[in-house]
């Protein structure tokens, strides 16, 4: 079985959070994966936007995690 790498655990050195873009209120809602060494006052777990409207949550892989809306279609994507 081969491993693609884009699908590694984040925790095991590639430190990215999962982060995705409120349409309503325009911020940024960052989630770090429990085990991720993150920095310094950054949220670990389940994160929301300024608005409450989107709830993400890091999966602990690059470009991975759940994304909860309030109203669908108000998330979009961010690197």
């Amino acid at each position: 079985m081969t491993c693609n790498p884009e699908h590694r655990p984040t925790h095991h050195g590639d430190n990215k959070p999962f982060r995705m873009k409120c349409t309503l209120c325009g911020t940024i809602a960052e989630s770090w994966h429990y085990a991720a060494k993150a920095p310094k006052g950054a949220t670990k777990g389940m994160a929301s936007c300024k608005c409450g409207n989107i709830t993400v949550d890091s999966l602990g892989y690059k470009n991975l995690g759940r994304v909860f809306e309030k109203q669908p279609g108000t998330a979009e994507g961010v690197e």
